[in-house]
C-alpha cells in the first residue's frame, strides 16, 4: 500500500471514530437504535422531537433535528423504504425520532358478543346485525385495520370500526348460516370469529288454492269444495277459510264448510275461500235439473200384443231327468189398466185350445220395476186353475209417434214354469193302471210384438 493510500485510509478511520464519537455523545440510545435496525430492519413511524410514544410496545430512539409526525402530529412526510432519510412539511432531512416496529406474526382475535357471545343463535328474522371486539398484539397502526364479514349462505360485507366494530343488514336464508368475522392487522395477519345463525322462516300465507277449481252442478245439487293454505316457500300450512259466493242467487256456500248448493241455472259464480287478506278463487256453474220424469205407464193400457209363449228344458222328477220337450203357444195380451199408486199394468192372456176350439183368458198384473214409460222392466208370477206356476221378467218398449205409441215390443228376460202332470202309464199288480203325478219345471219365454186392435180375431176380442 502506498504513502498516500495509507493516508487516505488513516483518514478515513479518523472521520469514522470522531462521527462515532459525536453521535455516542448526543445520544446514549443511539448504539441500541442501530443494534435494533439492524436486527427488525423495520422503521414504523416518524415523531417530532419531544413527542411522546403514543403506541405502547413500540421502540423509540432520538437521532436527528425535530420535524412534525406525520403519524402523531400534523405535517411531515412518511417513513421511506429503508427509514434512513425523513422528511417534514419544510422539507429537512435527517429528521429526528423514529420509531421501530418489530416483527408481527401473531393474528388478530376476534370476539362476536351480538346478537350473543355464545357460538350459536337462533334467528326469528331473516336480517341480523352483529357487533363484537378485535383485538392484535399492536396498536393504533400497527394493529387491526379492517374488519369484515362473510355468510357461508351467501353474502359479505365490512364492519364498520376495527377494534370495536358492528355490521347490520346481514341477510339470512332459511338454515343455518355461518357467519365468519375477519380482523386483519397491520401485518397482514388475519384472525377470525363464528357465529352459526339458525334461521327459520315464520310461515307467511302466501297463496290459496281451491279444489275444483271448475266445476257444474245441476240446480238443487251440492257440490264440496276444498282449500289449501301455502306459505312464502310454497309448503303447505293450517290456516281457517270463510267461504262465499259472489252470486247467492245462482249457488250458495256454507261459510265454514265450503258445501256449495246450487241455487237456479247462471253462473258462472265466483267461489272464494279468504283466510285475512290472502283469498282463492273457483268457478262454479248451474245447471237447469233434468224434470224428474213421472211414471205413468197409461199409454200402454188398451194395447194389444201378439204373443208368443215357450215352455222348454222340462224335467221330470220320476225319470230324473231333463228333457228337451217344448212347448210353444200363440196368444193376446191386452193390456187393460193402470194402477199408478202401486204401478202396475193389469192385462189379460187371451187364446183358444190346441184344436183351435174355445178360448181361454188368464189376467196377469205387470209390476214396474224401472225405466222409462216407454222402455221399462216389469215383473209378473200367475197361477193357472191347473196350478200351474209361471213367472217372468220382460221388458216393454215403444216408439211414441203423434202423441201414440206406433210400435212396440215384448220380450221377457228370463221366466220360469212350473206344473204337475200325470203319468197313466203305470200299472198295479193287477194289471190296472195307476195315476201318478208327477212334477216338472221348466224355463218360460214370451215374445210378441204390438199390433192394432183391429187385426185381432173379433172371436178373442168378445
Amino acid at each position: 500500500m502506498t504513502p498516500q493510500k495509507q493516508n487516505v485510509v488513516q483518514s478515513k478511520k479518523s472521520l469514522f471514530k470522531e462521527e462515532k464519537m459525536r453521535i455516542a455523545k448526543r445520544s446514549k440510545h443511539w448504539i441500541f437504535l442501530l443494534t435494533v435496525v439492524s436486527v427488525l430492519g423495520v422503521f414504523g413511524m416518524v415523531c417530532g422531537a419531544g413527542a411522546s410514544n403514543n403506541f405502547p410496545g413500540i421502540y423509540q430512539s432520538y437521532f436527528g433535528t425535530t420535524p412534525s409526525c406525520t403519524l402523531c402530529h400534523s405535517g411531515g412526510s412518511a417513513l421511506n423504504s429503508t427509514g434512513t432519510i425523513f422528511f417534514n412539511a419544510g422539507g429537512n432531512t435527517l429528521a429526528g425520532w423514529a420509531a421501530i416496529k418489530p416483527a408481527d406474526p401473531k393474528p388478530p382475535t376476534v370476539a362476536i358478543t351480538t346478537p350473543t357471545s355464545s357460538p350459536t343463535y337462533t334467528a326469528s328474522s331473516s336480517s341480523l346485525s352483529i357487533g363484537g371486539t378485535a383485538s392484535d398484539n399492536f396498536t393504533g397502526p400497527f394493529g387491526v385495520t379492517q374488519v369484515t364479514w362473510s355468510n357461508s349462505l351467501g353474502g359479505a360485507g365490512t364492519c364498520s370500526g376495527t377494534t370495536s366494530w358492528s355490521a347490520s343488514g346481514i341477510a339470512l336464508s332459511s338454515g343455518q348460516n355461518v357467519i365468519t368475522v375477519t380482523a386483519r392487522d397491520e401485518a397482514g395477519n388475519t384472525g377470525t370469529g363464528t357465529l352459526t345463525v339458525t334461521y327459520t322462516p315464520v310461515p307467511v300465507l302466501t297463496t290459496i288454492n281451491v279444489t275444483p277449481p271448475s266445476v257444474s252442478i245441476t240446480q238443487g245439487s251440492t257440490q264440496p269444495f276444498s282449500a289449501q293454505a301455502l306459505d312464502q316457500n310454497n309448503n303447505p300450512m293450517s290456516a281457517t277459510f270463510t267461504w262465499s259466493s259472489s252470486d247467492a242467487t245462482v249457488a250458495t256456500i256454507n261459510s265454514s264448510s265450503g258445501l256449495a248448493t246450487g241455487v237456479a241455472a247462471g253462473g258462472p259464480v265466483t267461489i272464494r275461500a279468504a283466510s285475512g287478506t290472502v283469498s282463492g278463487t273457483a268457478s262454479l256453474t248451474v245447471t237447469m235439473a233434468p224434470a224428474e220424469e213421472t211414471t205413468d205407464l197409461s199409454i200402454w193400457v188398451g194395447k194389444w200384443f201378439k204373443v208368443k209363449i215357450q215352455n222348454r228344458g222340462y224335467y221330470n222328477e220320476k225319470e230324473n231327468r231333463l228333457s228337451n220337450d217344448r212347448q210353444s203357444l200363440s196368444a193376446y195380451l191386452k193390456i187393460t189398466a193402470w194402477d199408478p199408486d202401486n204401478k202396475v199394468l193389469q192385462a189379460t192372456i187371451l187364446g183358444k185350445g190346441e184344436d183351435g176350439e174355445g178360448k181361454w183368458s188368464e189376467p196377469i198384473s205387470l209390476h214396474y220395476i224401472s225405466g222409462t214409460n216407454l222402455n221399462f222392466l216389469c215383473w209378473s208370477q200367475l197361477t193357472l186353475a191347473s196350478n200351474a206356476n209361471y213367472g217372468f221378467t220382460a221388458r216393454i218398449r215403444g216408439i211414441m209417434r203423434r202423441g201414440d205409441s206406433v210400435r212396440g215390443i215384448f220380450t221377457s228376460v228370463g221366466g220360469y214354469h212350473v206344473e204337475t202332470t200325470e203319468d197313466d202309464e203305470d200299472e198295479d199288480d193287477d194289471g190296472e193302471e195307476l195315476s201318478s203325478k208327477q212334477p216338472s219345471a221348466g224355463w218360460l219365454k214370451i215374445t210378441g210384438k204390438l199390433i192394432a186392435e183391429e187385426r185381432v180375431p173379433a172371436d178373442i176380442k168378445e
